[in-house]
């Protein structure tokens, strides 16, 4: 399956589509780091990543792109409404507990990932 295939098929667990910024952000960066901390899933794993942190049950209306190999899972909303990139501990994986590390995507990846906690 191509990358663009592995999208169409986590829209279609989730239910929904995704923002086309956001797609092409996960085909660029899927299975890379962005900065020194923070890995983006690949396609391929989405819905696996998704599925084992249950984000549909304890963030609904979010979806989980990558994590900080620190406990922190990388949020955001699927149609980038709102445009914000989110941490959030795995541990207690609701939207309450989010942590805004940038405003949007393109901001966070030119920033290297980097925030302060």
């Amino acid at each position: 399956m191509s990358e663009s295939e592995h999208i169409e098929a986590f829209e279609q667990w989730l239910g929904s589509p995704i923002a086309s910024a956001l797609a092409v952000f996960i085909e660029e960066y899927g299975g890379s780091f962005v900065g020194e901390q923070c890995v983006i899933y690949a396609p391929a794993d989405l819905r696996e990543r998704n599925e084992c942190y249950e984000t549909r049950q304890y963030c609904p209306g979010w979806i989980t792109i990558g994590d900080d190999g620190g406990g922190r899972a990388v949020m955001v909303s699927p149609t980038l409404s709102p445009s914000g990139v989110f941490l959030v501990d795995h541990g207690v994986m609701t939207e309450d507990c989010f942590l805004q590390v940038a405003g949007d995507l393109s901001e966070w990846a030119r920033l290297g990932s980097r925030y302060t906690d």
